[in-house]
């Protein structure tokens, strides 16, 4: 079992929907900077991507701000206190915002080209995929051995 109190052992990013919270991704912006080190044991992890990046947009918090308070080694419980701390938004927006990011899914055709890309890279009988959270459960499940 993994411990998640232990920044030695969070080397694989949590899943999007993996929440301590209201706040969707607050786990995986945290696990996700987390796993960089070492960075021979993580799959391709970038702090402040796109979905990070929203959140640090929607909550107001700055992303050095929040990696400064990850090195001292605080656990995602602790994290939440934190950004719960420095944030202004009120538990219904956060609520709304969180359900958004969860539901959120390609508009363009682009975007859908993309996300039809990996899902045949990986495993192209897979016909459950709709949502950004689904494609990144999905790639770390992959990426870590998981038979697609």
């Amino acid at each position: 079992m993994i411990n998640y109190q232990s920044p030695t052992s969070l080397n694989i990013r949590r899943a999007a929907r993996a929440s301590a919270s209201a706040v969707s991704p607050i786990c995986r912006v945290c696990s996700t900077r987390r796993a960089r080190s070492p960075p021979e044991k993580t799959a391709n992890t970038t702090f402040n991507c796109p979905l990070d990046q929203s959140f640090f947009e929607f909550t107001g918090i700055n992303h050095e701000q929040l990696l400064a308070e990850l090195k001292r080694g605080k656990s995602d419980s602790e994290m939440l206190t934190w950004v719960n701390a420095h944030t202004t938004r009120a538990l219904f927006e956060v609520v709304a915002w969180s359900q958004l990011r969860e539901n959120f899914a390609p508009g363009d055709a682009g975007a859908h080209t993309w996300i039809a890309e990996t899902i045949k890279a990986l495993g192209p009988e897979r016909d459950d995929i709709r949502t950004y959270f689904d494609l990144l459960d999905f790639e770390d499940y992959a990426s870590f051995g998981g038979k697609a």
